[in-house]
């Protein structure tokens, strides 16, 4: 994980906070895997497939797609963010990107804002209000949490001033 990258824009006990979050979800998941051993192992796309009972694979899905938005947040990001070509060929600019990814998650105010690998490969900026079985379905290349164990502790209500934050980090290079 490269948490070292989060602290230029978070705190550590904010940090910590979010992988207690992270630990707490892997660990959840880990009880089900031991009650439910045909799921141990297997990719969200796997599990997306499988016979379960309904609130049984709803409650996997959930905390599994959860894991993966929590894990791809912690390698979303770096000290000096590179350049990206193909942000630039689809955005027009870097900023034009980042405007996008802003608007988006000042539109949903709570919840995730990825960046999947569209069609023709090209980035594309999706929103969800909650980790879901559309996670797990899709590609996410990056992601930007906006729940609140991400950035309150910090930044309180000034979710603005987290979204600068975040995305001067935001690590285009991984498009």
């Amino acid at each position: 994980m490269n948490s070292k990258a989060l602290y230029a824009f978070l705190s550590e006990s904010t940090v910590r906070l979010h992988l207690d979050y992270l630990r707490t979800q892997r660990l959840k998941l880990s009880i089900i895997e031991k009650s439910h051993p045909q799921i141990k192992g297997k990719s969200g796309r796997e599990i997306l497939r499988m016979k379960l009972k309904r609130d049984l694979r709803s409650e996997i899905i959930s905390l599994y797609s959860d894991i993966c938005a929590h894990q791809l947040y912690f390698s979303s990001f770096a000290e000096n963010p590179a350049p990206s070509e193909i942000v630039r060929r689809r955005y027009g600019s870097e900023n034009s990107f980042v405007y996008e990814m802003k608007k988006a998650a000042q539109a949903i105010g709570t919840g995730f804002v990825f960046v999947l690998k569209g069609r023709r490969g090209t980035p594309e900026i999706k929103t969800l209000s909650r980790a879901s079985e559309e996670l797990l379905a899709e590609e996410p290349l990056l992601v930007l949490d906006l729940c609140e164990h991400a950035y309150f502790p910090d930044y309180g209500f000034a979710l603005d001033k987290y979204l600068n934050a975040a995305l001067s980090h935001i690590d285009l290079s991984r498009l």
